[in-house]
């Protein structure tokens, strides 16, 4: 039998900017006030906001690249044609 070389699923993840987010860990208080609550809820519904945002800039830029990478390809002079060299 032929040695096979296992392939794992491989992530590369980008990170271009890291903030230090809110530990989530933190139980919140129980005494809180309804302003407190609000303004609670209010960061997170915001912290999401901005997640989605970051996503879709992110896979915005990655179909541009490979949008820009095929055409490049294409207009290669020796784009989908077979080249014999003898």
């Amino acid at each position: 039998m032929k040695n096979r070389m296992k392939v794992h699923n491989v992530r590369v993840v980008f990170l271009t900017h890291v903030e230090p987010g809110e530990n989530l860990g933190v139980p919140r208080n129980r005494k809180e006030t309804a302003e407190e609550k609000k303004a609670r809820k209010q960061a997170v519904k915001l912290s999401r906001r901005d997640a989605r945002s970051q996503k879709k800039q992110l896979k915005t830029a990655f179909k541009h690249e490979e949008i820009r990478q095929r055409k490049m390809k294409a207009a290669q002079p020796t784009a989908n044609r077979t080249v014999l060299q003898f």
